[in-house]
């Protein structure tokens, strides 16, 4: 009968390992991969770029959604989009429509002839002085605070209060007792100058004069549609999403070889096991218990695997290492009462006195094994 019984269990472990090995399947071909020295600079560089980018699009986000709310154009690291929508520059080769780009500038460096974007406000000044200016090169400039699209406190008031964003041509430097800088400007297709002086603090930007500039400009200018922000913030998720769930696959394969570690499938001195350090990672019970069933010959190759550089808990050293195995002594003891109680049938000795000495033998091996459990494990 107890052989019977004994099959029946082994045959539906056999069914249950078979139903459900597909799901435990190791994908040893992703955890046994070496890269060579090509692929792991490829791996560096590819992590460097999705770093790098995940930066410059939460920078860009940020800066056209901050752009947004304070009413001003898309700004994204110190450049701005416009679109002409007047024909006062047609004759400099700017029709409406067109787009252009801006970049933030030193004021200093502004002479004539530079073409700029500044918002027509009305400030009470009094008329400046002319100043003579060299022709020279306008240096662009970039703050911390425009690289991020955050805008000057001048540049904010004058675009929240509706003045028109202007793209005209200087005719005239001034400057005021204070030397702060005004600006005379003119559209070029303009018979007049326009009636305004600007000041250097609501100038937004000079004009770009480059080919790449011209193309980019056309993308930025359409940043403020809901539909390139989308963009710009699923373009970073996606990338993360699959950087995660690409580690993730690997660990779950991890997961896998530990498993059938603990379920005596596999040896944690198997290759793959060394390769992915499956050791290290197991909780305190499970590494004694797998330190516990290892070959004698084999311990201290498995206290190396289970343990970074061999660094096992004192407790583990003083009363497993040095005093022998604390859990096959009660596995050797339940074995024997097993026999004996095999030997107790055949001599025929009654099935249920049988039964008693068994359980109270077998809770006097389980009492062992629990305080053994507490005294190496420390547990309380």
């Amino acid at each position: 009968m107890q052989d019977s019984i004994a099959e029946k269990q082994e045959h539906r472990i056999k069914v249950l390992d078979k139903k459900y090995s597909h799901h435990r399947k190791v994908n040893e071909k992703v955890l046994s991969k070496e890269k060579t020295p090509t692929q792991k600079v490829f791996s560096i560089l590819f992590d460097i770029f999705c770093v790098a980018l995940v930066l410059f699009m939460g920078i860009f986000c940020f800066s056209i959604l901050n752009s947004k709310s304070q009413k001003t154009p898309a700004s994204v690291f110190g450049y701005y989009a416009l679109k002409i929508v007047s024909p006062s520059m047609e004759a400099s080769g700017f029709k409406v429509g067109d787009c252009v780009m801006v970049h933030s500038v030193d004021t200093k460096t502004l002479s004539k002839g530079d073409i700029i974007a500044f918002y027509a406000y009305n400030s009470a000044v009094d008329v400046p002085v002319e100043i003579p200016t060299v022709q020279q090169t306008p240096v662009y400039t970039t703050s911390v605070t425009q690289f991020l699209g955050i805008q000057s406190q001048n540049i904010k008031q004058a675009a929240v209060s509706g003045a028109r964003l202007t793209f005209h041509q200087i005719v005239g430097i001034y400057e005021d007792l204070n030397h702060n800088l005004y600006f005379k400007t003119k559209g070029t297709s303009n018979s007049n100058d326009d009636i305004w002086y600007i000041s250097e603090n609501h100038v937004l930007g000079v004009y770009v004069n480059s080919a790449f500039a011209s193309n980019v400009s056309g993308i930025l200018n359409s940043a403020g549609s809901s539909w390139l922000i989308l963009l710009s913030l699923m373009i970073p998720i996606a990338l993360l999403a699959f950087v995660i769930l690409k580690e993730c696959f690997k660990d779950v394969q991890v997961a896998k070889l530990e498993l059938d570690c603990v379920e005596e499938k596999r040896k944690i001195t198997d290759p793959i096991c060394v390769k992915n350090n499956v050791g290290f990672n197991m909780d305190r019970k499970t590494k004694f218990k797998i330190l516990a069933t290892a070959p004698e010959e084999k311990k201290m190759e498995y206290v190396n695997l289970l343990w970074p550089e061999g660094k096992v808990p004192h407790c583990i050293r003083k009363y497993y290492l040095r005093r022998g195995s604390m859990l096959l002594g009660p596995l050797t003891q339940l074995r024997n009462l097993n026999r004996q109680c095999e030997e107790m049938y055949k001599n025929g000795k009654d099935i249920k006195e049988i039964g008693k000495y068994y359980e109270k033998e077998r809770l006097k091996i389980d009492e062992i094994v629990k305080s053994r459990y507490k005294r190496i494990m420390k547990l309380k």
